[in-house]
């Protein structure tokens, strides 16, 4: 089953994940699903903060690099890494409960 997510969520890439930066945009190839995605600026500057941390401190440092307010911020980080969790690019430690 698909891990929820949320704020308190920790996240990590897919350790499978070949990724590289090109002007700015991530090209992540899944080599299993023989995939390449590519992600928008903003989905790429997610990705390349994903290494062990929460969707908090991810969305808490993206209003500081997009001056957005940390409600947006959340939103849009969680509705991002919830794409590209179905496509298996993530790995998610549940919370503490």
């Amino acid at each position: 089953s698909m891990t929820e997510l949320n704020a308190k969520s920790t996240i990590n890439r897919n350790s499978d994940a070949a990724f590289r930066i090109v002007d700015g945009k991530a090209l992540i190839v899944m080599p299993r699903e023989a995939m390449l995605y590519t992600l928008n600026p903003v989905g790429s500057w997610i990705w390349n903060n994903l290494d062990g941390n929460t969707v908090e401190e991810v969305a808490n440092a993206m209003t500081v690099e997009f001056d957005v307010e940390f409600e947006r911020a959340l939103q849009d980080t969680l509705r991002f890494l919830n794409e590209i969790s179905e496509k298996g690019m993530l790995e998610i430690t549940e919370s503490a409960k």
